[in-house]
């Protein structure tokens, strides 16, 4: 249980269970705008992040929280309260758009950006201000609160014991607790309990409920575990670990079958099991849990960012301490699964020396300077070094000899590329910054024999030296 930091509910209820919906409704001048504020707060209080979805003008939201005691322009400033305010044509445009779909993105967008642990919508009467007889403006809020994993509170004007509109079955069905707001005969304000899935019990008034709030991993029911081994062996000490405090069923890839919904999903891997383990996250993208992925050894960045583009809510290196891989285990299991995680970067991953070249072929000049114009051909392409190699008295044979050695070093089916262009051999390391070329380079002297002649390199890195990669293409050339 947590404080909603609204006086009333949390006398009344003892709370509320993280990572609910709550329903708010009464007339105006009821309070359900402070009721809104005073939940931010306490978001505040926690060092939580807030979104907020408002009618209120910004003048009258900050007047309203400063009377509240509560710093909300700094909490704006901080990014710790993102709010949005309805747009005044608000109703014409869901009208126009004939779907709210596009109308909550931005919102969606603020909630995978942000990842808020509170969010508040006060109002959602707008969306059901089209004059519409649908509920699926309401059933499209409430997928929005589902996947945010974030305590919610809607609030609504009417009283629905007075009239109830059957398009807020969606909200109402979903919502863990719906109360409403009143005034008695003296102005002091009231609320009562309309519906509540569990009866709670009430906060001691006591001394007691003053103490901070205890830590919200520690309430809550160790989260169930099911830890697929990708590989061939798995580790008996990462096993060990998550049974410190999780109920961990084992699986391995070819048994795992249909996987519990109501389970987090921990995939083990290696670097040469990765298509598998990617495939299993991309075939488990719909489930409400977290999917978390532990590498044996470091993987590449741009292989943890496709884990993550894949639907994978964590990427853990397995030769992290055990505090650290269960403090991040803890914080994926809170956060919990965005079923459609953003898209930062394009990447065309059916580009590969394998598709364009035959085995233990080099590419020619022409194809590899067509495959890098389609690499960099957008704004947010993956970044990419490219190394052109030459010795100081190059021939065929040596570049033959070279050539042969990069395509046994570099990843043929994950990016990289390599070709002869006149008297070198340029290669295009896929996702790797220039930093990240030491190592294959190193891997390329050290099978090269005894006595071969020095290795000559002239390097580019995309996006740090733009201008320099696009010259790359005509004339092929690193400067």
């Amino acid at each position: 249980m947590i404080r909603s930091g609204i006086v009333l509910l949390d006398e009344l209820c003892g709370g509320l269970r993280p990572r609910s919906s709550y329903l708010l409704t009464g007339g105006a001048g009821a309070g359900k705008t402070t009721c809104a504020l005073q939940f931010v707060s306490q978001a505040l209080d926690r060092g939580e992040v807030a979104v907020m979805l408002t009618h209120a003008s910004r003048a009258e939201l900050l007047a309203h929280a400063s009377s509240l005691g509560i710093d909300l322009p700094g909490a704006l400033r901080a990014e710790r309260v993102v709010a949005l305010r309805y747009r005044p044509d608000f109703v014409r445009r869901v009208a126009q758009a004939g779907t709210t779909e596009r109308v909550l993105d931005e919102i969606r967008g603020l909630v995978t950006r942000y990842r808020p642990r509170r969010l508040v919508v006060d109002t959602f009467a707008p969306f059901l201000d089209d004059a519409s007889p649908s509920p699926l403006a309401a059933s499209a809020l409430v997928e929005l609160v589902e996947r945010s994993q974030a305590t919610a509170l809607l609030t609504y004007a009417d009283d629905l014991a007075e009239r109830y509109d059957r398009r807020l079955e969606p909200v109402v069905q979903h919502a863990a607790g719906v109360f409403r707001l009143s005034r008695d005969a003296d102005g002091r304000r009231q609320m009562h309990v309309v519906s509540i899935r569990e009866a709670l019990a009430p906060i001691a008034t006591t001394a007691r409920a003053l103490a901070p709030t205890p830590n919200e991993s520690l309430i809550d029911a160790p989260a169930p575990i099911v830890l697929v081994r990708v590989v061939d062996t798995g580790s008996d000490d990462l096993l060990a670990a998550l049974r410190l405090q999780h109920d961990v069923v084992v699986r391995d890839v070819a048994t795992a079958g249909a996987l519990p919904d109501d389970a987090a999903l921990v995939l083990e891997t290696d670097h040469t099991a990765l298509d598998r383990a990617r495939a299993l996250v991309r075939g488990n993208a719909e489930r409400r849990r977290p999917i978390v992925v532990v590498s044996r050894f470091n993987l590449r960045s741009l292989d943890r960012a496709r884990l993550l583009r894949d639907g994978a809510d964590e990427v853990l290196a397995g030769d992290m301490g055990v505090p650290e891989l269960l403090q991040r285990l803890a914080t994926a299991l809170r956060r919990g699964h965005l079923v459609r995680p953003p898209i930062a970067v394009h990447e065309d991953e059916s580009l590969t020396q394998r598709t364009i070249a035959p085995a233990g072929d080099l590419l020619d000049r022409d194809r590899f300077a067509s495959a890098l114009q389609a690499r960099s051909a957008h704004d947010d392409a993956v970044p990419f070094t490219v190394l052109r190699l030459t010795t100081p008295e190059s021939s065929a044979a040596d570049r033959r000899a070279i050539g042969s050695l990069v395509l046994g070093t570099m990843r043929v089916g994950s990016g990289d590329l390599a070709a002869t262009a006149d008297d070198a051999v340029v290669v295009y390391l896929h996702g790797a910054a220039r930093r990240d070329a030491a190592p294959f380079l190193e891997r390329v002297r050290g099978r090269r024999g005894v006595g071969a002649a020095p290795l000559r390199v002239e390097m580019a890195s995309f996006p740090g030296d733009g201008a320099a990669v696009r010259q790359l293409f005509e004339p092929l050339e690193v400067r």
